[in-house]
């Protein structure tokens, strides 16, 4: 008598879908697979922060999309793969033409090519440069 309970339990509980809303910073967009990367927040019950791509269920939201932005989203689970179906944009990225925050020529380093010197301040207010920790890995965070 309780199989037939049971089955049609199973059955409405997998109708449901269940979905995660969270945000995070675009990295890259591809609009050719429709796809995004972006490093995202936790998703509490689902997955930990990281850096992954999602696919996007209508192209048409990655139109205005551009690495720096910062999305909300909700991901949605399927067997074929988590992708997001809902996307919006939370703060787009600035341009400031160089005036005050972006170098007017690029200051990237290629893979390969040596970074170059620079001093930062550290958690007890000590200045280390990164010539002083030459030939050692070196991570470096802004909190």
């Amino acid at each position: 008598m309780r199989r037939p309970v049971l089955l049609c339990a199973f059955a409405l509980g997998s109708a449901c879908a269940t979905t995660y809303n969270t945000r995070g910073l675009v990295l890259r967009v591809d609009p050719a697979t429709s796809t995004v990367t972006v490093s995202h927040e936790a998703v509490p019950g689902y997955m930990g922060a990281m850096v992954m791509p999602f696919a996007v269920k209508d192209a048409k939201e990655l139109r205005d999309v551009q690495p720096g932005d910062v999305i909300a989203f909700r991901l949605r689970p399927k067997s074929s793969g988590t992708r997001i179906d809902r996307l919006e944009h939370l703060s787009a990225t600035g341009v400031d033409s160089g005036l005050t925050m972006t170098p007017s020529t690029t200051a990237l380093v290629k893979v390969g090519e040596a970074v170059p010197d620079f001093t930062l301040i550290n958690q007890h207010g000590d200045s280390v440069s990164l010539s002083s920790v030459r030939g050692s890995v070196v991570a470096v965070t802004f909190i």
